[in-house]
């Protein structure tokens, strides 16, 4: 079994919980998650985990509010493992339009 390390997903922030990575039949790991805030007022994002389901609460939730500055872009360097298919990770914006959530990881191949 190999690793091949890519683009898992990627989606531009809305003000209600979007899924942007759903677990499939390959098993995945998700490995950085870079937050880019494309205009010039500050914003927050949420980011949730729910490992067989699209629950999007305080049980599933990793970061919440978490301030984004103005014209920035953050890098969150994680090791998650999804191995569930219906597993989901899902993102949030403090403000419409401002963020851009782009996921980077390995999925199984073979």
């Amino acid at each position: 079994m190999a690793w091949k390390y890519k683009q898992l997903g990627q989606a531009e922030g809305t003000t209600s919980a979007v899924s942007i990575l759903a677990m499939t039949a390959k098993e995945l790991r998700v490995k950085l998650i870079s937050i880019s805030n494309h205009e010039t007022t500050a914003s927050t994002y949420n980011v949730w985990l729910d490992d067989d389901g699209t629950t999007y609460d305080d049980t599933t939730v990793m970061a919440e509010g978490i301030p984004i500055p103005p014209n920035d872009t953050l890098s969150w360097y994680v090791d998650w493992g999804m191995t569930v298919v219906g597993g989901n990770l899902a993102v949030k914006a403090g403000d419409a339009s401002r963020l851009t959530f782009t996921v980077f990881g390995e999925e199984v191949e073979g």
